[in-house]
């Protein structure tokens, strides 16, 4: 899916077809979970990993957008409730790969991390409507 979307929203995109085409992939990373390759899958396709997925550099992206909003003040700080919702996705996924101490890490760890990566995937879904909303969309 994020190979499929990758020409369309690459580092030059238009920042609203970039936005639009990121609220479509954490409908799909939700969809398609558990998500192949684990922690550092995740973390491909929230963008924080690569630059394949529609999420990479959506924050710069975003900001382009600010202007452009109904409500611009709401929008920023949408934006950067967002932004912080990856980080926290990104640190649950990271830490999946590194769970139960050095060496191999524990199944039963990495589960628990990649579930609450899950979680704050679920909680990034939440943050779209406000910044729809501010956005004038």
């Amino acid at each position: 899916m994020v190979a499929a979307l990758a020409p369309a929203v690459g580092r030059a995109a238009e920042p609203r077809a970039q936005w639009d085409a990121a609220q479509k992939e954490i409908d799909a990373i939700l969809r398609d979970w558990p998500i192949a390759g684990g922690g550092d899958g995740i973390r491909r396709r929230i963008g924080t990993v690569g630059d394949t997925s529609p999420l990479f550099q959506i924050e710069k992206s975003c900001k382009k957008l600010i202007p452009a909003a109904d409500d611009p003040e709401a929008f920023a700080e949408a934006l950067e409730n967002f932004v912080s919702a990856i980080a926290r996705v990104d640190g649950m996924a990271y830490s999946s790969n590194f769970a139960g101490g050095s060496g191999k890490p524990s199944e039963n760890s990495a589960t628990k991390y990649i579930e609450r990566s899950r979680g704050e995937v679920e909680a990034l879904k939440k943050l779209v409507a406000p910044m729809n909303a501010a956005l004038g969309k």
